[in-house]
């Protein structure tokens, strides 16, 4: 069994007891291999001394979880008198030493409250990881989850220690830096959906909502032009015009390797929703789907979405969803709400986006800046028609030699 090691603050008692109640339910019902220092404290603690103990167990444990208060996120960010909190002082020093050698890849630490209050107090450092929530009972069959993956075989004695991967992991893509985006603006966006697909965000809900003409559809194409540039395996579905459940399963049988949904596409019909996310359950490499004009998705594919897929999204730990439309499944107050993130798109007006993006899709064509200011203004920053209209110049400006020359 891995171990566990509980960076926590020494706040109140109450605190105390909870963190307290929370190792003996790990340990007693669980059987988690837990470390923390008030097995030491009744002893004399460390003959190492704090600093170093604390500093080994962030080494050697496979999971830290960092119990966040508002005491606890000012000692992490040194903003605690000089000699008040120098236990997690340390070890806030050692976990940044961790996330920079390790790349922000981080399989160690994740973040712990045991009030969603707390969710406020959570160090900068740590807000973009998943935090577990123990008084919520979904919340902490997560943790376990998390906490419960086989580790690897155990190395020979004698060999130089390399902090261990749950062997859960999953063989993410490395972030492809050299991808030529097509889509003016969106940097932000794209760069949370950047992060899912590499396996360096907790998150792997993708919600795209939108108005419309603000760019939904463009910036869901660009995540699958993405995937597919990454060797992603992935299926994509447009709800536009009618499709129902059926149809929509049939259509991710068509687009992703039957491999992947082997029992799925081996089943009867009225089987499959169910089959589906079972397969999901097993797979070990990155799957992305992604749905479009989900606000003309009949019911019964939302209820599978949203209550029979997110539901157990805990369990489908390769599985990226990224849904577009004017309506998107709304993630507050729903047990899958830490693994979704929602962003909502407007018109592109910044001139500076759109000759950024002139300056990527139609450089031979040198658009001067005051034709994308004209583009930009008189179509309200629409995307697709300031990319029509961008595209129709860029044409004519490629037919005009041979134009001059008849």
């Amino acid at each position: 069994m891995p171990k566990v090691f509980v960076s926590y603050s020494h706040d109140t008692d109450t605190h105390g007891q909870r963190v307290a109640a929370l190792v003996s339910r790990l340990r007693g019902e669980e059987g988690v291999s837990v470390v923390w220092d008030e097995d030491l404290a009744s002893v004399g603690g460390p003959d190492e001394g704090w600093p170093r103990w604390c500093e080994r167990q962030i080494q050697e444990c496979e999971f830290v979880l960092a119990c966040c208060t508002g005491i606890y996120r000012e000692r992490f960010d040194g903003e605690a008198p000089p000699d008040a909190g120098l236990g997690v002082a340390w070890e806030a020093h050692r976990i940044r030493d961790y996330l920079y050698n390790s790349g922000t890849v981080n399989r160690k630490v994740r973040v712990l409250v045991f009030d969603e209050a707390d969710r406020a107090h959570i160090p900068p450092l740590l807000k973009n990881y998943h935090a577990f929530c123990p008084a919520s009972e979904e919340s902490y069959r997560q943790l376990l989850g998390w906490l419960k993956a086989t580790p690897p075989p155990a190395a020979p004695p004698g060999t130089p220690h390399v902090p261990a991967t749950p062997p859960a992991a999953i063989a993410w893509p490395l972030p492809a830096d050299s991808f030529t985006r097509r889509v003016a603006d969106r940097k932000d966006e794209f760069a949370i959906f950047a992060n899912m697909l590499s396996g360096q965000s907790a998150q792997r809900i993708f919600l795209i909502q939108g108005p419309s003409s603000t760019g939904k559809t463009a910036l869901l194409h660009e995540c699958m032009v993405y995937a597919r540039h990454l060797g992603v395996p992935h299926a994509y579905v447009d709800f536009k015009g009618g499709v129902t459940l059926d149809e929509a399963l049939a259509s991710l049988l068509l687009d992703v390797d039957q491999t992947i949904l082997q029992e799925s596409s081996a089943c009867p019909e009225p089987a499959r929703p169910l089959k589906a996310i079972a397969d999901l359950q097993q797979v070990r490499t990155p799957v992305l789907l992604l749905f479009d004009t989900y606000q003309h998705s009949p019911q019964d594919v939302q209820n599978w979405v949203e209550t029979g897929l997110f539901q157990r999204i805990a369990r489908c730990p390769a599985l990226v969803v990224v849904i577009a439309g004017q309506k998107v499944p709304e993630q507050t107050g729903r047990s899958w709400t830490d693994f979704a993130r929602t962003v909502a798109l407007s018109p592109i007006l910044g001139v500076q986006d759109w000759v950024d993006y002139a300056g990527r899709i139609f450089a031979s064509a040198q658009i001067k800046r005051e034709h994308v200011e004209f583009a930009t203004l008189t179509n309200d920053g629409d995307p697709g028609r300031i990319s029509a209209v961008l595209e129709a110049f860029a044409q004519r400006v490629a037919a005009a030699p041979s134009e001059s020359g008849g």
